[in-house]
C-alpha cells in the first residue's frame, strides 16, 4: 500500500516496505508487529487492514503523525469544516503577531525584492533566540504565558528570517494557537497538529533536512529562498489536512499503538512481550537523526529550549542520540537488539545496508547475530539512498540494503 510521506525523511523504507511485510509475515507468530524505528510509518502503513502494529520512535514528532494516520476513530468533520472553525483564532492571533513584527515584515519585503546580497545580509544580521539574548527572555516570557496570545510566537523568535519567513513564522504561529484555542477540535489534536508539521515541512527553506536552512551563496539559492518565502502556510495546511489521511479500517486502528521510546530502553521493558514479530530500522551511518529533525521537533514540543548555532538548534547533549550512531557503541547496541528480542521469544525482522556503520566497526550483522538468534533468511536489495543534503557529494548513493529474518535459538 503506497501512502504519501507527510514530512520528507532520511533512510525512508517506502521501497522496503512490501519486502518487510512479506518477510515478517513468513516469521510472525500470533500478535501485532512492533516497528521499533518507524521514522514515517512506512511499514505500519503497508500493513494496514492486516497485522496490528505498534510503532515507535525516540522523536515524539513522528508520534503524533502515526496517530493521526494509524489510530483513532472516523473524523467527523471534513478538511473544509475543520478550516471554517480554525479561521476566527487563526486570523486573530496572525493580526496580534503582525503589529508585534511590522517592523521586521517590511525590512523582509524589501529584501525578498532585493538583491541576493542583500536577503544575505539580512539573514545575518535577524535577530532570534540563539543569538540574542534579548529574543531569547522573550521566548522564556512567552513560554510563562503559553496559554495566551503572547505565548504562541515560538516560530517568529527562533526560526524567522532562516528557515522561514516572518510571514510564514507568523501563519505557523497563528495556526498553532488557533488548534490549541478553538472549541470542539480537542479530538482531532493529532490529525491538525500533523497537517500542521507537514505543512510546515513542505514550505520550509531546507535541502531536506533541518540541520540548517540554506542561505543565497547564488543566484539560484537566492531564487529558491524568495521563491519558498513568498509561500503561505496557512495554505499549504490546507491542502495538508486533506493529505493527511487515515490509513486502514477503523478496527484495525483501534488496535494499533503509539509510543515514543528509545529502542533498546522499549525493549528491555514489557510492552512488547505480546508482539508477534519485531522489526528493526537502526540508524546506518554517524549522523545522528535528531540533528537532522530538530525544528519539527522543537515546533511540536512547543516548549521554547536554549538553542544555539547558525541552526538554531538545541545543544547536541539535550538532543536524542543512540548508541547505533557511535562507532564505538554500534556493536554493543546491535548485541543488545538481539539479546533482549530474543529474550521476548519474538523473531526479529531486520534491515540493514553492507556498507552501514557495522561495517565500519569491523564486524557484520552475521558476527553479532550468532550465538544470540538464528538468521534463518536473508535478503539483498540494491536501493538508491537519499543523503536529502545530509552527506557531501552526490544527492543519492547506491546502497545494497540486507533484510534478515532472525528466529530465537
Amino acid at each position: 500500500m503506497t501512502t504519501p510521506v507527510p514530512i520528507r525523511y532520511m533512510g525512508t523504507k517506502r521501497q522496503l516496505a512490501q519486502h518487510v511485510k512479506r518477510l515478517a509475515a513468513s516469521a510472525a507468530r500470533k500478535g501485532p508487529l512492533a516497528d521499533l524505528f518507524c521514522g514515517m510509518g512506512s511499514v505500519a502503513a503497508e500493513h494496514a487492514d492486516g497485522r496490528h502494529v505498534i510503532t515507535n520512535d525516540a522523536l515524539a514528532f513522528t508520534a503524533v503523525l502515526a496517530r493521526a494516520r494509524f489510530t483513532g476513530v472516523l473524523r467527523g468533520l471534513a478538511p473544509s469544516e475543520v478550516i471554517e472553525k480554525l479561521k476566527p483564532a487563526f486570523r486573530a492571533q496572525a493580526r496580534y503577531l503582525t503589529a508585534a513584527y511590522r517592523a521586521e515584515l517590511a525590512t523582509e519585503a524589501k529584501v525578498i525584492d532585493g538583491t541576493s546580497a542583500a536577503l544575505l545580509q539580512h539573514m545575518g544580521e535577524v535577530r532570534h533566540a540563539a543569538n540574542d539574548s534579548s529574543f531569547a527572555r522573550r521566548a522564556a516570557i512567552a513560554r510563562g504565558k503559553i496559554d495566551d496570545a503572547g505565548g504562541y510566537q515560538m516560530a517568529c523568535l527562533y526560526y524567522a528570517g532562516g528557515y522561514y519567513s516572518q510571514r510564514q513564522a507568523i501563519e505557523i504561529d497563528a495556526i498553532r494557537y488557533s488548534i490549541a484555542h478553538t472549541r470542539g477540535l480537542k479530538k482531532y489534536s493529532d490529525w491538525l497538529l500533523a497537517a500542521w508539521l507537514s505543512a510546515c515541512s513542505k514550505v520550509i527553506n531546507s535541502p531536506g533536512h533541518t540541520a540548517q536552512f540554506l542561505k543565497p551563496n547564488s543566484l539560484a539559492i537566492a531564487s529558491r529562498i524568495k521563491s519558498f518565502w513568498r509561500r503561505s502556510v496557512w495554505e499549504e495546511f490546507k491542502l495538508c489536512l486533506v493529505d493527511i489521511e487515515q490509513v486502514g479500517k477503523p478496527a484495525w486502528r483501534h488496535e494499533n499503538l503509539v509510543l515514543v521510546s528509545d529502542a533498546l530502553t522499549l525493549l528491555r521493558g514489557k510492552r512488547l512481550a505480546q508482539a508477534g514479530v519485531i522489526y528493526a530500522d537502526p540508524p546506518y551511518t554517524k549522523d545522528q537523526y535528531s540533528r537532522f529533525y530538530h525544528v519539527y521537533e522543537a515546533l511540536y514540543e512547543y516548549s521554547y529550549p536554549t538553542v544555539f548555532g547558525k541552526g538554531r538548534s538545541v545543544a547536541p547533549e539535550a538532543r536524542f542520540s543512540t548508541g547505533f550512531c557511535l562507532i564505538s557503541q554500534v556493536e554493543e547496541s546491535f548485541i543488545q537488539m538481539f539479546e533482549r528480542v530474543a529474550a521476548l521469544g519474538a523473531p526479529l525482522v531486520l534491515s540493514y545496508p553492507t556498507a552501514g556503520l557495522l561495517s565500519d566497526a569491523g564486524t557484520s550483522v552475521e558476527t553479532l547475530a550468532a550465538g544470540r538468534m538464528k538468521i534463518v533468511k536473508h535478503e539483498s536489495f540494491a536501493f538508491d539512498h537519499s543523503t536529502m543534503g545530509g552527506s557531501k557529494g552526490k544527492k543519492t548513493k547506491l546502497a545494497t540494503e540486507n533484510i534478515y529474518v532472525c528466529e530465537p535459538i
